[in-house]
């Protein structure tokens, strides 16, 4: 017998042999052998990942975005290892790397170069060829910036080289919605059940190393976003909201909604309950989201208009909504409340663009610029739109509003095309409804463009157009 080749010898050999050396190794050198260990086991499992380079891989990706921020917290809380800090990297270290390898060694053959392609390379070739050496902010601050805006790209370019049939979209959703749970349920218990769980698992530890003490604004042992203050007349405090393993309340909104809107469109055909809806749909507004919402009321709009084709239905939901965000509007800047702040996120960077056509470069506008560009001209946070309009100029905010406008137009059509497959019809509808909205949000807020509140919508639209031919053929 091939000692090698037998599987249950070599995890004998492992077990009886190697174990009793590395918890010697430990006894006598534990912080060093144990920092090798995890590194090994991380390289391994990154490797692992890569090489598989199907849709296993995402979903690892996905994985990785929820619940990096919660391992790390406990790793700087109660372990206070403060280098653990920099896993907060490994998920744009994971993806660059698996986009490389798929583009360099599973690069589909007869995958056609399309509009929605040279729009991605044009922006990211911009940024890195302008907006990075016309700023004058920190390198730090630049690549901060880079890392923020370069997200949905690369998300559509992972999709390009990934083969999904239908049965395995509808499995990788169910997987999705199934994570959105559990993040409900953990949002229940550490805003409601457990009330003190982020102020003993001191998150001040990594909100410092975020922002610095000069920035940190902590509220009730909890930072600033875990409570809302645009309830405040009512309820005479701020109110708190969930922030399950995101750590990040708006964020959460935002996967929650695209998850609500996944099921709306294709309840029956993903077997999902009623019951299961009701459950994601109240943990979106134990949020506050307002982006969240946004998505849910942009996908409940184009639900009654394509999957119920009730176009009167549809028109006085679209006049009710109008209305109903005006007056929102009129409350907000008649009590300054916070929604002014992300609306003057977009305004106030046109300016920044009239002036500055090409741009005023990387890591000068938003959210970002704010922590780590303290020397050079900052421009206003809290609008994705706003920071591509302030850092890359008209021209850079062209690419982008061509990017999601290529994206959405090559969703109707493929709708179209699918019209008798329900499961098809509905996914992509369910698809063409959250882009819209992450568009849409992004006038008004940063997180609704990011790894965990885009990443995914973006890369399923790109599977399903870019494989259109496979799933039509699967389809007949």
């Amino acid at each position: 017998m091939d000692i090698i080749s037998n599987k249950s010898t070599i995890e004998k050999i492992i077990l009886f042999v190697l174990a009793p050396i590395l918890i010697l190794l430990i006894g006598f050198f534990p912080q060093s052998i144990l920092l090798v260990i995890v590194f090994s086991m991380g390289l391994w499992i990154t490797l692992a990942y890569i090489l598989k380079s199907n849709v296993k891989s995402v979903y690892f990706i996905f994985l990785i975005s929820i619940f990096q921020n919660f391992i790390t917290i406990i790793l700087m809380g109660p372990l206070n290892i403060s280098a653990a800090y920099y896993l907060q990297y490994y998920k744009e270290f994971f993806l660059i790397l698996l986009i490389a390898y798929l583009f360099l060694f599973k690069s589909k053959k007869n995958a056609s170069f399309n509009p929605i392609d040279l729009v991605s390379f044009l922006i990211i070739f911009y940024m890195i060829a302008i907006s990075l050496w016309v700023s004058d902010g920190s390198l730090f601050g630049k690549m901060a910036s880079l890392r923020q805006i370069i997200i949905p790209f690369l998300f559509y370019l992972l999709g390009k080289h990934i083969i999904m049939s239908s049965g395995e979209l509808k499995k990788f959703t169910k997987k999705v919605i199934g994570l959105g749970i559990i993040l409900v349920t953990f949002g229940v218990f550490e805003g409601y059940i457990y009330p003190t769980f982020w102020q003993d698992m001191k998150v001040i530890n990594f909100f410092l190393a975020r922002r610095g003490e000069e920035l940190l604004t902590f509220i009730f042992g909890v930072p600033l976003s875990f409570y809302t203050h645009d309830f405040q007349t009512i309820t005479g405090g701020p109110v708190r909201r969930i922030a399950s393993f995101v750590a990040n309340p708006p964020v959460l909104g935002h996967i929650l909604g695209f998850m609500t809107v996944f099921l709306l469109f294709s309840r029956k055909e993903l077997n999902g309950k009623r019951l299961t809806l009701i459950f994601l749909t109240m943990g979106l507004l134990l949020t506050l989201g307002k982006g969240g919402l946004l998505t849910v009321l942009v996908g409940a709009f184009f639900y009654v208009l394509l999957v119920l084709r009730k176009p009167l239905i549809t028109y006085l939901l679209g006049c009710a909504l109008t209305i109903g965000v005006i007056a929102y509007l009129k409350i907000v800047f008649e009590h300054q409340l916070s929604g002014a702040k992300h609306v003057a996120g977009f305004t106030d960077n046109i300016i920044v663009a009239l002036k500055h056509p090409l741009g005023s470069g990387l890591g000068t506008s938003g959210n970002l610029s704010q922590l780590y560009n303290q020397s050079a001209t900052v421009g206003t946070g809290e609008s994705f739109s706003g920071l591509v309009m302030g850092q890359l100029g008209l021209i850079g905010f062209l690419f982008f509003f061509l990017f999601f406008t290529f994206i959405m137009i090559n969703l109707l059509r493929l709708m179209k095309t699918f019209k008798s497959d329900r499961y098809l019809y509905t996914f992509i509808g369910a698809l063409f409804s959250i882009v819209c909205a992450i568009f849409v949000g992004g006038f008004v807020t940063e997180s609704a463009i990011s790894f965990t509140s885009a990443g995914i919508p973006l890369f399923l639209s790109s599977v399903v157009i870019n494989n259109y031919k496979e799933l039509k053929e699967e389809a007949l």
